[in-house]
């Protein structure tokens, strides 16, 4: 809500759909207020070849934090556009933006909550 951006200490798990046995994944819990916005992605998003990828998330950092109010569609093609690369995409991105609300303040009478959306910026 305040803007301001900070890194999540999470254990990364194996990566997704290597095939070797039954991987095991930490499960991370977060207490996220109102408005505040997550977000989480892969490294095809902030590697990019003869760039130092701390340099690239600390902008993507910077960026997020002055754009975070955007509309989470308009967020998502805003962040890919930001990580300028040096040449071709060769890494698949995958961004997650969250940004929880606040609950009802009363029951809701039927089923009135909007359909859930789906964003891609459909860059690869």
């Amino acid at each position: 809500p305040d803007n301001r951006t900070h890194p999540v200490d999470i254990r990364p798990g194996p990566p997704l759909g290597i095939g070797v046995g039954t991987p095991s994944y930490p499960l991370t819990t977060l207490s996220l207020t109102p408005e505040t916005l997550l977000a989480l992605y892969t490294d095809g998003l902030v590697e990019n070849p003869g760039t130092d990828i701390a340099q690239t998330i600390t902008g993507l950092a910077h960026h997020l934090g002055e754009a975070g109010d955007l509309p989470l569609h308009q967020l998502v093609d805003s962040l890919v556009r930001h990580t300028r690369r040096t040449g071709r995409h060769t890494d698949d991105i995958a961004l997650l933006l969250l940004r929880p609300t606040a609950p009802l303040s009363h029951e809701p009478t039927g089923s009135t909550a909007p359909a859930p959306h789906i964003w891609s910026s459909g860059q690869t």
